[in-house]
């Protein structure tokens, strides 16, 4: 319990003292604060590069209305939320069938309209041979559902399972928002239809505005023909 000794001495006397053996204090270096995953750094990166092109587009065409009477700036956040949100997205396929050589229908879940700009990366597939690949182009969209896609081998056995993710683009988002704008558009009723989307309201407005110039010219041929008539 005592380990130390210490000798002190005042007048003629010297006096002995026991110290307890105390242990230096061991001080542990500080932990460093958790670097972010290799993913995170690539998702911050992705959002990144997707946020410059978002603002380019907006720089673009800041002045034009697309489909649907959407500016550029909020076709550009919902393409920016549909890229983020959908690309690297895994979905299950239900279905792999030969269609002609090596052309192959996919049947997928959960329904989502893809574009013809984008890819996909197959694994798992169960089919005869499997159609398994990286980057895969798509050939045809069928349905929200299905699409075709070209794969190099002739499928002898139609599959029924295996796991296929997107890779999209921002680009590709936009031109989906407008394809969506447009479809939109065409199943509203014509006197719902936003002015810059109906090719006849301008003309009518038109029509409106200047009507009495047309009943003015007809008057005027009416009386012509009839002054004619009775020389």
């Amino acid at each position: 319990m005592f380990g130390r000794r210490q000798y002190y001495q005042t007048g003629g006397f010297k006096w002995r003292v026991s110290l307890p053996n105390i242990k230096a204090p061991s001080f542990k270096p500080k932990a460093k604060s958790p670097d972010i995953s290799v993913k995170n750094r690539a998702d911050s990166a992705k959002v990144k590069d997707v946020q410059a092109k978002e603002a380019g587009f907006i720089s673009k065409n800041k002045v034009k209305i697309f489909a649907g009477g959407l500016t550029a700036a909020t076709l550009a956040s919902i393409a920016t939320a549909r890229y983020l949100d959908l690309d690297g997205m895994e979905f299950n396929i239900t279905k792999i069938e030969a269609v002609k050589d090596d052309k192959v229908k996919i049947t997928y879940s959960p329904p989502e309209l893809l574009n013809d700009d984008d890819t996909i990366t197959i694994t798992k597939s169960n089919s005869v041979p499997n159609v398994d690949g990286s980057k895969l182009s798509i050939s045809a969209i069928e349905s929200k559902t299905e699409i075709g896609i070209d794969t190099g081998v002739k499928v002898t056995t139609a599959g029924t399972g295996g796991i296929m993710t997107l890779h999209t683009t921002f680009a590709s988002q936009v031109k989906n928002v407008i394809r969506d704008g447009i479809q939109e558009a065409v199943d509203l009723p014509g006197d719902l239809l936003p002015p810059e989307l109906n090719p006849f309201s301008a003309i009518w407005e038109w029509l409106k505005k200047y009507s009495w110039i047309f009943c003015l010219i007809i008057i005027l041929l009416i009386m012509a023909g009839l002054a004619f008539k009775f020389m």
